[in-house]
């Protein structure tokens, strides 16, 4: 019935030099148990799963890189990566 919705999980505490992996994994690794399921559900539903990130720079040119084994991860699951930059004046 209803044609858009979202369910939303954190990688929970994190300090502000946390590297972006680290925190996509924790997130993955939440999901691990229940990956087929919700792989399942993805393609059965034709529905939309995405890692969404706001990257917060400090200077022009940072920039960030994720492992081919977490990439693979967030593909396994029929997901998406994106991510918003800003850049954070002083």
């Amino acid at each position: 019935p209803y044609r858009q919705g979202m369910w939303r999980i954190s990688s929970g505490p994190w300090e502000s030099d946390s590297p972006l992996e680290d925190l996509i994994v924790r997130l993955l690794d939440q999901l691990d148990p229940s990956a087929a399921a919700l792989r399942r559900l993805i393609d059965d539903r034709d529905l939309r799963a995405d890692f969404f990130c706001g990257y917060a720079q400090r200077q022009f040119n940072s920039s960030w890189a994720l492992s081919a084994n977490t990439l693979r991860r967030i593909a396994a699951l029929g997901a998406s990566l994106g991510y918003d930059a800003y850049l954070e004046a002083d």
